[in-house]
């Protein structure tokens, strides 16, 4: 059954030995890996003459795509280990000893030496699970990136030696002409900001998921060290944990602290929510707590975490929170003395679980009560691990639960969606096949988010802890026959999953295009031919740290289910996390290369740089491309009229009725299902952000009628719309250039400058259209802030009916004219997005 699935994968080549290939059998790889256009070059190319090749000898023979050379030499190499592993494979596995070849290969695996060799108290555990695997993806991936660092570190060099040159050349060939020096510089200029671009900024993946989801102990598989506590971070799911890989000896720990400004501003909305009924003293006692956790609670928790003597000797209320603030910020203790010294608390440590512990002390309750804690004053985690097992241009971020009551996380999840590259869920394997996870989990406003940030085709959904399962149940529930094993029934189990997640991830966006009233609705297939298809993952972190030897069998019991580490995905998933880093990688390599190629043109023939060419009148060109951005500005106008717009002005109208009846409801009284009034006061006082976000609330009518149109005119039109237009004005440079017989060299550099403009320019509509589709929310949020102003300062008798009766009144009676507004401010943003520049 394994030979066959690797035959699939090779290509249909039965022979597993890739020094044992035919040309016919290298053709079939070649088409497995979509490399078709390849065929003819390699059509005498055997398997040992493929293992020899490097990048150098493909670019030679016609490969032209760096991309493409570097997927083809790292599944080359991913094959070459494989047939290494499998020779080693032939020899004894019992006894202490091992031979030199074996040592070797699993030091560049990452794997003891002596881990190789099993207690005999295991025993009981089957022969498969007693030896130590190595990880193939380890050497595998390491080398690509190797290679890829490699071909920087040359690019780089030859930059440097340019630069040289082009000092040698300026004296010698240029003398003191202002004209040369000029042209010197631009090339100068040129080949800095290629080194500079070389340097691709890290891929930052958010992964998200709910407690008891196993996302520690899948972190920790994924680094192979246990740097995440999998005790659980119960504070740390208020703040990102930034888990990144550089070439450093030992472990680094960075906790960010907020500033003392922020911090301030904290403490005093929290004593706002201990004010006593009279609004002046503020209590010290806890509240009392009923079914839900109240604004007082929450500030209570808070300030006696971190000054705890404030509380503990005194229970007489404050006499007014300039009083309260006052007190607070006098109290020295171990934390308020280190918050007032350090913004980041730096610690290091050459183990990784180690420094682990020492880490969520700091951001974690305290063992005893009444003793001061930091992580109220927590803005961020960030551990440095040596580099390894992840690619050092991941950066992963433990993100907070994204379905956090609390908006200040919220607003956190909202941060770290908006920055990210790529994006991960999380959740364990028994929820995705009985829950439709990819629809509870992510909240319609979170899956709208991403569809209007184009992020739902760099999704990737995790099925964790695929290793617990009642193999009764589960034969009951699959319905399986005979005598079943536990590992096929669990793949079977992984396989419906998989079909499950991402059926119900499509269903999601379909429920997103009727609320968007869609006439026709999208298929599967519509989805996948939009690049949309998310990368589903079912793993079993544990039975990886078992076979891998990163946990003591002796002590935590043999693998419960898988017998190979590929069985367990860990590796498949590290292999996505990877090529999100090489992507990065390549895409800023790429871009430097073609800088660096247009400096290299101009330094061919400086001579002619330097000619005087024929007059022209420079405002036949400027005339032109303006006609030209015009004509593309129009277009897009007319398709955001037609389509876009439309759908803001009927989802204004919608937004103002059911604004109102969502908040009517909230603005009744706390006997008849309205908030509680401490909490509508806490919202209040927030600028409408707390528990529940009621502008949020207030533009989810508005966003959920323009979302589907949204992401199908600056998704996947505007981009479009750019390529076009770059592609008209190039055409114009050249019928310039025709007409009056000018040099070529200058507009070929023109033409690559405009060529390089396009990834740039996308990637700025892109961010820009992300702030737009925010500033929706802010908008309405700034439109109601004079009524949370007037809702918080109502205070006596009647104080709940009071301010929920101005808010009430706000979108009720004003509804109307703020989302008239708000839909102007928008329409107004999207004509600037078009103005291109």
């Amino acid at each position: 059954m394994a030979q066959k699935r690797r035959a699939e994968e090779t290509g249909g080549c039965v022979d597993l030995v890739i020094y044992n290939w035919t040309t016919s059998q290298v053709q079939s790889f070649l088409r497995k890996l979509q490399l078709e256009r390849w065929e003819p070059i390699f059509e005498d190319i055997d398997g040992p003459t493929l293992t020899e090749l490097d990048d150098a000898d493909l670019k030679e023979l016609g490969c032209e795509n760096l991309v493409m050379r570097k997927k083809l030499l790292g599944h080359v190499m991913k094959l070459k280990l494989e047939a290494k592993s499998a020779n080693d494979v032939a020899l004894p596995a019992s006894g202490n000893s091992q031979a030199p070849e074996t040592v070797e290969f699993l030091a560049l695996c990452d794997v003891p030496a002596a881990s190789a060799s099993v207690p005999e108290s295991a025993s009981d555990v089957p022969m498969e699970s007693q030896q130590t695997h190595q990880d193939m993806t380890l050497a595998e991936l390491h080398t690509e990136w190797e290679q890829l660092k490699q071909l920087r570190e040359e690019f780089q060099h030859a930059a440097s030696i340019f630069e040289k040159l082009l000092d040698q050349h300026v004296q010698q060939g240029f003398g003191e002409q202002n004209l040369a020096r000029n042209f010197a510089q631009e090339v100068l200029r040129q080949i800095q900001e290629a080194q500079e671009v070389a340097l691709p900024s890290p891929a930052r993946i958010p992964v998200f998921g709910n407690t008891g989801a196993g996302k520690s102990t899948l972190l920790n598989a994924v680094l192979r060290q246990n740097v995440v506590p999998t005790s659980g971070w119960r504070s740390c799911t208020a703040v990102p944990v930034e888990l990144t890989a550089a070439d450093v000896p030992v472990f680094k720990g960075e906790v960010h602290l907020k500033s003392m400004d922020e911090w301030k501003g904290e403490v005093q909305a929290a004593l706002q929510d201990l004010l006593m009924s009279d609004r002046q003293r503020v209590s010290r006692r806890e509240p009392v707590r009923g079914k839900e956790e109240t604004p007082a609670d929450v500030a209570f928790a808070t300030l006696v975490a971190v000054y705890p003597q404030a509380f503990l000797y005194a229970r007489d209320p404050w006499p007014s929170v300039t009083a309260a603030m006052n007190e607070l910020f006098h109290i020295r203790n171990a934390v308020t003395i280190k918050h007032a010294a350090d913004k980041v608390l730096t610690f290091q440590n050459a183990d990784g679980e180690t420094l682990a512990q020492e880490v969520v002390d700091y951001i974690d309750s305290p063992e005893r009560d009444w003793e001061p804690a930091f992580f109220p004053l927590v803005k961020k985690v960030r551990i440095v691990c040596p580099a390894g097992a992840m690619h050092p241009h991941v950066i992963l971020v433990d993100a907070p639960g994204v379905q956090d009551a609390n908006a200040a996380r919220g607003n956190v999840v909202k941060k770290l969606l908006e920055d990210a590259n790529s994006v991960v869920i999380v959740s364990n394997i028994k929820r995705a096949a009985t829950e439709r996870v990819a629809q509870e989990m992510l909240s319609e406003r979170f899956r709208r988010q991403l569809l209007m940030d184009g992020h739902y085709g760099r999704l990737a959904f995790v099925a964790s802890c695929t290793d617990e399962l009642t193999l009764s149940e589960l034969k009951r529930n699959l319905k399986l026959k005979g005598d079943v094993p536990k590992e096929k029934a669990a793949a079977l189990r992984n396989a419906s999953a998989k079909e499950k997640i991402t059926a119900d991830c499509f269903a999601g966006l379909r429920r997103i295009e009727i609320q968007s009233e869609q006439r026709s609705q999208s298929t599967d297939e519509d989805f996948r031919r939009r690049g949309i298809a998310p990368a589903v993952f079912t793993t079993s972190a544990r039975d990886y740290q078992k076979l891998s030897g990163l946990l003591d069998i002796t002590v935590d019991g043999g693998p419960q289910v898988w017998s190979t580490l590929r069985d367990t995905e860990i590796p498949d998933f590290r292999r996505w996390i990877h090529a999100q880093g090489q992507k990065a990688q390549l895409d800023a390599l790429e871009k430097a290369e073609d800088q660096f190629s247009s400096a290299c043109r101009k330094l061919q023939e400086p001579e002619r740089q330097i000619e005087t060419v024929p007059t022209w009148d420079p405002s036949t060109m400027s005339t032109a491309l303006r006609k030209i951005k015009e004509s593309q500005a129009a277009i897009m106008r007319t398709l955001l009229s037609d389509k876009l717009k439309s759908s803001v002005g009927i989802g204004q109208r919608t937004a103002a009725e059911e604004g109102a009846r969502n908040m009517t409801v909230r603005c009744q009284g706390q006997g008849a299902g309205g908030l509680h009034w401490g909490t509508f006061k806490a919202t209040c006082r927030r600028q409408g952000e707390w528990r529940e976000d009621f502008n949020e609330l207030l533009a989810d009518p508005l966003n959920r009628r323009i979302a589907v149109e949204w992401d199908r005119v600056l998704n996947q039109l505007l981009p479009d719309h750019v390529d076009n237009l770059l592609r008209r004005i190039v055409d114009e440079i050249w019928k310039l250039q025709r007409g009056m017989d000018l040099p070529l060299e200058p507009f070929q550099d023109a033409e690559e400058l405009v060529k390089r403009r396009g990834p740039v320019l996308k990637g700025n509509l892109q961010r820009q259209q992300m702030e737009v589709s925010r500033q929706i929310k802010e908008t309405i949020k700034q439109l109601m802030t004079p009524s949370y102003g007037e809702a918080a300062s109502v205070s006596g008798t009647g104080t709940d009916v009071r301010q929920k009766a101005i808010i009430r009144n706000q979108v009720t009676e004003r509804g109307v004219s703020m989302f008239r507004k708000a839909s102007d401010f928008l329409g107004g943003e999207l004509d600037k997005l078009l103005r291109l520049g």
